[in-house]
Formats: C-alpha cells, sequence, structure tokens
C-alpha cells in the first residue's frame, strides 16, 4: 500500500504586500513632457484657514518630491487654483508668503464668473505675484496670459473656447448672450475678444478687419458673423495671439510692447466710436491695463 502524497497546505505563505506610490500613474501619464505638473489644488475661500492652507502645500510638497525622485531631469510645476479675491490688496500678502513656500515653479489658475483680471486691483495683484515669483505661469487664461508673460512671467495657457480661458466657481456657468452663436475673435488692434456679430457692424473699410493671418489670407473678420466659422475663428486667434506672443517673447523691453500694443488698441476704438457715431464697449480690461500705465482711457 502507497503513502498517499502529502497535501498543500490550505494557507500559502503571504507574500509582501508591493504598495504602488500614488504618485505612478500620475507621473507616468506625463513621461516625456517638457514639464511635469501637479493635479490643481484650491486654495480655501478663507485666508485664515491655515489648516487648509498647509494640506494644500502638503499636497504640492509631496507631487514635487516624487517627480524629481522619479523624474529627476524634468522641471516640474505645481498647478494651484484660487478665487480672484486673493488677488486684492487684503491677502495679496498671504498670497505671496503661499507662493513662497512653494519649490519650484508654479502655475496660477484664478477663479472667477467672468474675467478674473477685469479691475485694476487684482490685475495689479497678479503683477505684484510675479514680481516677486518670476517663475509663474497663469493657466487657462485669455490674453492676460500674453500681459503676464510682457511683465516677468514665464508662460502660460490659452483656451481655444470661452469656457477653457476662465475657471469659474464650482458648479457655476460663466456669462454668455445665448442669443449670439457668432464665434469670439482675438483682434489683437483691439487687445479683446470680440463676437463676429460685433465686427460685421464695423464699417468694411476700416482697416484691422483685414488680416494676413495664414486663417483668413487677407480676408475680412467681419465674415465671421456667420457661426459656421468657428473653428476658423479659433485659428485666427491663435495665430493672432501666437505672434504677439512672439513679439513680446523677442523684445527687449516686453512691458514696453504690451503696452504699446494697449495704447493702440485704445485709439482704434476712437476711431470706432468716431465711424459708427457710437460708444464702443472697451474691455474691462483692457481699461485696468491702461490705468495702471497712467494712460488716459
Amino acid at each position: 500500500m502507497q503513502a498517499a502524497a502529502p497535501t498543500q497546505s490550505a494557507t500559502a505563505p503571504a507574500l509582501p504586500l508591493m504598495v504602488a506610490d500614488p504618485w505612478d500613474d500620475w507621473l507616468a501619464r506625463q513621461a516625456g513632457a517638457a514639464v511635469m505638473t501637479s493635479p490643481t489644488v484650491t486654495l480655501p475661500d478663507d485666508a485664515t484657514d491655515t489648516r487648509a492652507v498647509d494640506r494644500v502645500l502638503d499636497n504640492l510638497h509631496e507631487f514635487k518630491a516624487a517627480a524629481t525622485t522619479k523624474y529627476p531631469g524634468t522641471p516640474a510645476a505645481s498647478a494651484l487654483s484660487f478665487k480672484s479675491d486673493w488677488l486684492r490688496v487684503d491677502r495679496r500678502s498671504t498670497l505671496t508668503s503661499i507662493l513662497q513656500a512653494i519649490d519650484g515653479p508654479v502655475a496660477l489658475m484664478a477663479i472667477h464668473a467672468q474675467d478674473p483680471y477685469c479691475d485694476r486691483e487684482t490685475l495689479q495683484g497678479l503683477l505684484d505675484v510675479i514680481r516677486d515669483r518670476p517663475d509663474l505661469s497663469v493657466m487657462r487664461g485669455d490674453h492676460v496670459v500674453l500681459g503676464a508673460l510682457a511683465y516677468g512671467g514665464v508662460g502660460g495657457t490659452i483656451g481655444r473656447t470661452a469656457s477653457q480661458r476662465h475657471t469659474v466657481p464650482q458648479g457655476k456657468r460663466g456669462w454668455a448672450v445665448v442669443q449670439d452663436r457668432s464665434p469670439r475673435v482675438f483682434v489683437v488692434e483691439l487687445m479683446d475678444w470680440v463676437r463676429g456679430s460685433v465686427l460685421a457692424g464695423c464699417p468694411a473699410s476700416m482697416s484691422f478687419l483685414t488680416c494676413d493671418c495664414p486663417a483668413c489670407d487677407g480676408r475680412t473678420l467681419r465674415r465671421f458673423l456667420d457661426p459656421g466659422t468657428q473653428d476658423e475663428a479659433e485659428m485666427h486667434s491663435a495665430y493672432a495671439w501666437s505672434g504677439l506672443a512672439a513679439e513680446i517673447m523677442s523684445a527687449s523691453y516686453p512691458e514696453r510692447v504690451w503696452l504699446a500694443h494697449c495704447q493702440h488698441a485704445n485709439y482704434t476704438i476712437d476711431e470706432i466710436d468716431d465711424a459708427i457715431g457710437l460708444s464702443w464697449r472697451t474691455s474691462r480690461q483692457l481699461t485696468s491695463w491702461l490705468e495702471l500705465a497712467g494712460i488716459p482711457v
């Protein structure tokens, strides 16, 4: 009679549990990028909530440590969003202290229902924090990104659509005139994003309406009255703002280039007023840039 084969134990020896670094997947998805960016973290509404601020900083420090360990040759930027009120005078020094506590470049996103830089105080706040931390970028912005670049910022992103150019409060939607479906177009001569329907109302003889960018090839901007030109309008806008960005980046005194364009836009708006006999709506952001520079509006 043969002896029975020994049976295996019902419980196998436990293998060591390998716990994945929570940053592995996030960083791996950015492998090969010129710059790695953290998940966006948001400052609390209450500037006195130091525990919440500390949690934000801890999160960004963890990201930075993981990024520099796993991808030591790639710059790592911290993405930080906050309500635009943080740029006002009463909070600005606290924001500056928070930014100083973050190691490496920082990508900023200001939260506002419309344009966070539409008044002089918040725009001045942006320029102040850039002066104190010149390795800042402005993300999900409009042409304010170019102004920040002119005053010492290192970069930024400009969205194709209005919703991608602004970060609205959670649960809110940006304001828009839904009846007007004509695309918004960036016009350097006006330093603003203007509806095609508004451009179509300008006299055809006005020189700024003729555009030589590759998307327009000498055609008029008045054609953007047609809602079907959305893709073409986005191409025009990208050519327009990227050309201005190149001009700013190559200038010896970029802030002078920026303000010269703002001042020229002010003159162009005066010409439109004279041509149509009505008062053109100057953008609040343009007004703020001019006021900060002491240029009469």
